[in-house]
């Protein structure tokens, strides 16, 4: 059996992370835990690690990019993805080098793209 594999997601708008955990909901092996904002992340990170993590750019609390380095700092292993209302070439290229796995421009076709995506992180992770 393959291992279960536990998602963060972290979205401050109640809406957008509502649609994406639906989307979401389902995926073979996986678990997937919503957040609010990365503060409220951040805490969780004492007695659980994510094997992936999905996080909004733009949060009051903390930005994005800020956010997946701390959780780099303390597991450089744990895969991530940026989602973000804007597309911002200097924004894509900054995720790239922090080793963001994918950056996702939140429209009508984030969705699919969002559920392949975590397919293809699923495999990266159980190889390793």
């Amino acid at each position: 059996m393959k291992k279960q594999l536990l998602v963060f997601i972290v979205e401050d708008n109640p809406t957008e992370g509502m649609i994406i955990q639906m989307a979401l909901n389902g995926q073979e092996n996986m678990k997937l835990r919503y957040f609010k904002s990365g503060t409220e992340m951040l805490f969780t990170l004492d007695n659980e690690m994510p094997d992936i993590l999905i996080s909004d750019l733009m949060m009051p609390d903390i930005y994005g990019l800020d956010l997946i380095k701390e959780v780099k700092r303390r597991n450089p292993a744990i895969r991530s993805v940026i989602m973000s209302g804007k597309e911002d070439w200097d924004v894509i290229s900054q995720a790239q080098g922090e080793g963001v796995f994918n950056y996702v421009i939140k429209n009508e076709n984030s969705i699919p793209y969002l559920r392949q995506i975590l397919k293809d992180l699923a495999v990266l992770v159980r190889q390793n």
